[in-house]
């Protein structure tokens, strides 16, 4: 017999420990890409039906908002969306991203950004923080090429977040978190 499974008359019972709640996720990955966050100030909202789905972010000089699906429930814990900077955010850039109606942001979330000299120590949201908004700068942006921000609901209104910068120059304070 395997560990975790008894046997009783050629009928096997799992044993151990039982969910309380919805299924998770069984994955992270999809096999389709999302569709690119377009370089406009045309707002976006995230829809589940993109779980486990990279989105290419194309925004440089304008300012968008983009909202990660509203009223996450305890069903959603392990839905999974990930943001890539595909160009270089620059001035006049902003993008914000909105943990939507319902959800804010887990403080085991954080934000660690490099640049041409220095790291930028990790940050963190407050426990109420449910808004990121990351501004450009021409020669000195945080949010560069390559810059990756993935984001995990792993609990009932709660999105964590793991954020790295990709700087050009020598960066900039680009990211703030607030609670909207």
């Amino acid at each position: 017999n395997i560990t975790g499974i008894l046997t009783v008359d050629a009928t096997s019972v799992l044993t151990g420990a039982v969910q309380s709640g919805g299924l998770l996720k069984a994955t992270n990955i999809a096999l389709a890409a999302a569709t690119d966050i377009a370089d406009s100030t045309a707002a976006l909202l995230i829809g589940v039906g993109d779980h486990g789905k990279n989105m290419v972010c194309l925004l440089d000089g304008a300012a968008k908002a983009v909202s990660l699906p509203a009223s996450m429930t305890i069903e959603d814990v392990g839905t999974t969306f990930t943001i890539i900077q595909g160009v270089n955010l620059v001035a006049s850039g902003v993008l914000t991203i909105s943990a939507n109606t319902g959800n804010t942001f887990a403080t085991n979330s954080y934000y660690i950004g490099y640049n041409s000299s220095v790291k930028v120590l990790p940050l963190r949201p407050a426990a109420a923080n449910n808004t990121i908004v990351i501004t450009g700068a021409n020669t000195n942006s945080a949010w560069g090429i390559g810059s990756i921000a993935k984001f995990t609901c792993v609990s009932a209104g709660e999105w964590q977040f793991e954020m790295v910068a990709e700087g050009l120059g020598t960066g900039n304070g680009a990211v703030a978190f607030s609670t909207v």
